[in-house]
């Protein structure tokens, strides 16, 4: 059995290595010559890591049979190419994490299909008999998007959790493993997982969930149910994502070689009809499905947190600029009618559109914006968001991947981060930080990296992070992957426990007053609240949120726009508008100056951009706006005119 399963993971990784050197020399090779040398984020095949467990004497869970193997990671870069602006040093972020097979079969019979009758018709799948449990539904309710915030039956929501992108994959997890992860989860208080519910060919395993397009495999899709049942049992809400960017599980690329021709440019599956009616017809298949173990309609069941149209839907590095093409019109045109068409099946799920986060419209100047912001990669989140049918924002982030160097790892959480945020919340919409992490070693610790950025999430009133990724046993720690006993742990525990303690409370939280609210109480008595924010400027840390060290950490608002609520800068080298205009607002220095312009004043004096584009109100003032016409009545506090 041992050999078997070894003999079908390594085929399987070869396979998968092939596939990921095509693809990643084609994207490449095409534009290479029009790149500059700092462009970066490029496909990171050693994202998806097989987590395998390396020690069954220590099981992270109690009651679930441990695997009776030990295996390391197997990691998919030997063959990957360097040319262009590829950096094999990041290839972790896409090795694919597989359990052994000692576990436990799966019970059922490999090889059931269902074929569409019509590839250019919705496809119909008759559903299974229903199992004979119960549905154990633990999830309050749907999850709904209410202004700048998630609500649940009216209450304000908020998650943390992680990607768990391989657990369809039966020829490599078990039913055992996923009944282990959500307990696992669950134990650790994860509300949100996002899951690749799809498996296109033969590239990845033996067990597709869709053979050929229009063809689906009954047990693979039982697959999904169970996912789906065990994530409702413990009350955890999934992420459903049915197609993939990237080669990994098949993706567009593999739509576009059935469709159109092998090797096709995968650009061409957002405009091709067959590609988009294949699409659909999976799409619809599964919102129609009903569960077999719930006996739920996936249209109809809470447990979805929202239906995700793509991970990361974007082009080949400068396909459309190269081409003399709008950037991020491509990726746009599609998502306005995907969206659309998913509601017009699911009227009760939110719609996400799994984006990474980059503009096509943003400043270029260096040393990271050009490409984030600049259009190269095809994606235009100003545009995406504003999709009447996209319910929030979603955002990637990882500056390992990103080449920006550890020591300024934190450029992404003003420039990226609180950035995104405000063009989301320009929408009155909210966001997530929906995948982010670091391949070992970028930082001498996880707990940097997630502290920082989460904390700059929670500072713009994030309504969801996740890791990238949180494993349920134990494994080596040589990628993005990590165990829950495992560095990084801290930092998740953390903004778990953070965004946890918010739910259930107003949807619109507020600076605390300067009453009784407004306190300066440390997070433990062993440092005072002088000494954190000495120590974390910014008070970007998890643990540093409200309601601890409000005042030191400058959130005390005031009842009035005079008072204690006023403009004064730390020095007359620059005036408020400028600070606030350079992103320093969050520096230990600025607590307790620029209170108007850092928009710390809880009064009616508010500050909203003007409309017609994405820039923030702090932007809008360091550029020296504030005395244009067109901006009477907006950024009142940024502008000093509350």
């Amino acid at each position: 059995m041992v050999g078997m399963w070894a003999y079908r993971s390594i085929a399987a990784l070869v396979a998968f290595t092939v596939v990921l050197s095509r693809v990643s020399a084609e994207n490449n090779a095409t534009h290479n010559a029009t790149l500059p040398a700092n462009a970066t984020g490029p496909f990171n095949p050693a994202k998806y890591t097989l987590p395998l467990p390396i020690d069954t004497t220590h099981a992270l869970t109690e009651g679930v049979a441990a695997n009776a193997t030990s295996h390391h990671n197997m990691t998919v870069n030997s063959t990957m190419p360097t040319a262009g602006h590829y950096d094999l040093q990041q290839s972790a972020k896409y090795i694919l994490p597989v359990a052994n097979k000692t576990a436990g079969g799966s019970g059922t019979t490999e090889g059931a299909r269902v074929e569409s009758a019509d590839a250019n018709t919705s496809t119909s799948v008759v559903a299974s008999p229903t199992s004979a449990s119960a549905q154990i539904e633990s999830v309050p309710g749907f999850v709904r998007a209410q202004g700048q915030n998630f609500v649940v039956n009216g209450k304000a929501a908020y998650f943390a959790g992680t990607n768990a992108w391989y657990l369809p994959l039966r020829s490599e997890f078990t039913d055992s493993q996923v009944y282990q992860f959500f307990s696992v989860m669950s134990q650790n208080a994860v509300n949100l997982v996002r899951v690749f519910c799809f498996e296109d060919g033969y590239g990845l395993s033996n067990t597709p969930i869709q053979t050929s397009p229009g063809v689906y495999d009954e047990n693979g899709l039982r697959r999904i149910d169970l996912i789906m049942s065990q994530a409702a049992a413990y009350g955890i809400y999934v992420i459903v994502v049915p197609t993939n960017f990237e080669p990994v599980g098949g993706g567009i690329q593999w739509y576009v070689n059935n469709l159109i021709y092998n090797g096709a440019p995968k650009e061409l599956f957002y405009t091709d009809s067959n590609c988009k009616q294949a699409y659909r017809n999976y799409v619809n298949m599964l919102l129609q499905r009903t569960n077999t173990y719930t006996g739920v309609q996936y249209k109809n069941d809470p447990t979805i947190f929202s239906f995700e149209l793509m991970n990361e839907p974007h082009t080949t590095d400068l396909y459309e600029i190269n081409r003399g093409l709008p950037p991020g019109k491509l990726v746009r045109d599609w998502i306005y009618e995907m969206a659309a068409y998913v509601k017009s099946i699911d009227g009760n799920h939110m719609v996400s559109t799994g984006e990474e986060g980059y503009r096509a419209d943003g400043p270029t100047n260096p040393p990271h914006n050009n490409w984030i912001n600049g259009g190269w990669k095809g994606v235009d989140f100003v545009g995406n968001i504003a999709c009447p049918n996209i319910d929030f924002a979603t955002m990637h982030v990882y500056p390992d991947n990103w080449a920006i160097q550890a020591y300024e790892f934190d450029w992404v959480n003003q420039n990226f981060i609180a950035d995104r945020a405000a063009i989301a919340h320009a929408q009155n919409k909210p966001f997530i930080i929906e995948e982010t992490g670091m391949q070992r070693g970028y930082l001498s610790s996880r707990d940097i990296l997630l502290n920082s950025l989460f904390g700059a999430a929670n500072n713009n009133n994030v309504g969801g992070t996740m890791v990238w990724e949180w494993i349920a046993w134990n494994l080596d720690d040589v990628s993005y992957d990590f165990d829950v006993s495992d560095d990084g742990s801290n930092g998740m525990h953390a903004q778990i426990n953070y965004m946890n303690s918010k739910s259930g409370g107003a949807t619109t939280p507020s600076a605390p007053s300067s009453g009784s609210g407004c306190t300066n109480t440390p997070p433990s008595s062993d440092y005072s609240c002088a000494q954190q924010v000495g120590w974390h400027p910014g008070c970007t840390v998890s643990w540093l949120q409200s309601p601890y060290c409000n005042q030191q950490c400058g959130r005390c608002g005031s009842s009035t726009s005079s008072g204690s609520c006023t403009d004064n800068p730390p020095d007359s080298t620059y005036t408020c508008a400028q600070q606030a205009g350079y992103g320093q607002c969050n520096q230990s220095w600025m607590q307790g100056y620029c209170n108007k312009s850092c928009g710390r004043c809880s009064s009616s004096c508010v500050d909203v951009p003007p409309p017609g584009n994405s820039y923030s109100c702090a932007q809008q003032a360091g550029w020296g706006q504030c005395s244009q016409s067109w901006m009477s009545g907006y950024c009142l506090v940024t502008c000093g005119k509350c």
